[in-house]
C-alpha cells in the first residue's frame, strides 16, 4: 500500500530567518509560518484562528529564504511532515515541524523610499529561483 506525506502552506513569517551552516558547511534555517483561517460559527459571528507551522529549509533552499524572506513575507512552503522528539525538564516532549523541500515567495513588499513621499508597500518580482519554486509547487495557479 503506498504512502503520501505531503503538505503545502501559504501564511505569512512570524519572524526573521537565521542563517546556520552546519559542520560540512551546509545550509540549515529554521521559519515558524501563521497560517490563518476565517470561518463564520452557527451564531453568525466570524472567527478567525491562527495556525503556527515551524519549518526547517536545507541547502539553497534555506539560502533563497534567508535573501529575499522577512518576517511578515508571504510564503508558499511544501514538504513533509516529521516528528522531533527530545528530552525537556518535563519528560519527553515532541512537535511537529514542516521539512521543507519547496519554497515560493509569492509576495515580496518593500517599503518606498522615504523622502517626504507617504511609505507605501510596493510588489517587487520575486527572484527567478522562487518563481520557479512556486510555479512547480502549485501548478502556476493558485486556487485560492
Amino acid at each position: 500500500m503506498p504512502y503520501l506525506n505531503q503538505c503545502i502552506f501559504l501564511g505569512n513569517m512570524t519572524r526573521d530567518i537565521e542563517l546556520k551552516h552546519i559542520k560540512s558547511g551546509t545550509a540549515v534555517c529554521d521559519l515558524s509560518l501563521a497560517v490563518n483561517e476565517k470561518r463564520r460559527l452557527p451564531d453568525g459571528t466570524d472567527k478567525e484562528d491562527t495556525l503556527y507551522i515551524d519549518c526547517t529549509l536545507w541547502d539553497r533552499n534555506a539560502e533563497i529564504a534567508a535573501e529575499y524572506l522577512r518576517k511578515g513575507s508571504q510564503v508558499l512552503v511544501k514538504g513533509r511532515l516529521i516528528l522531533e522528539t527530545w528530552e525537556g525538564q518535563d519528560g519527553k516532549r515532541q512537535k511537529h515541524k514542516l521539512l521543507v523541500d519547496r519554497i515560493g515567495g509569492l509576495q515580496m513588499l518593500d517599503k518606498a523610499p522615504s523622502g517626504g513621499q507617504q511609505q507605501q508597500p510596493m510588489q517587487t518580482q520575486a527572484p527567478p529561483q522562487m518563481q520557479q519554486a512556486a510555479a512547480q509547487t502549485s501548478g502556476g495557479d493558485i486556487p485560492f
